[in-house]
């Protein structure tokens, strides 16, 4: 099973756990609305991430609003480094004015020499 599987599920049942507590437990109530928070950014995430971003429900759409392509570079962005080191960081749906287009200029990266053996 994939990690993103396994995250799903964990927050599936933590956000249904919260909400049924919430309904039946009126000492607990607010648990109702932390299940429904952790519902919301279950939803955001699967249409930002999952459909806008990595199209894995392909659509053919194409967003024109300058702050959702700004939005998904940034997430391409922070994609492309695999480590900690070098990795560009962003809110989940914030993304700031340095990833437009005319403005974002990557991270300098230390360079890596070759080392030769001699005979």
């Amino acid at each position: 099973m994939r990690w993103i599987g396994l995250f799903f599920i964990l927050l599936g049942g933590l956000s249904a756990a919260g909400e049924l507590a919430g309904i039946e437990f009126p000492q607990v109530g607010f648990l109702l609305w932390v299940g429904i928070g952790i519902t919301g950014y279950g939803i955001f995430y699967v249409l930002f991430h999952d459909v806008l971003v990595h199209q894995r429900v392909k659509h053919g759409l194409r967003p024109e609003n300058k702050y959702l392509r700004r939005m998904i570079r940034a997430h391409k962005i922070h994609h492309k480094c695999t480590t900690k080191e070098n990795a560009e960081a962003f809110g989940f749906l914030y993304a700031p004015k340095k990833y437009e287009a005319s403005a974002y200029k990557p991270k300098e990266t230390k360079s890596v020499s070759t080392v030769t053996l001699e005979d």
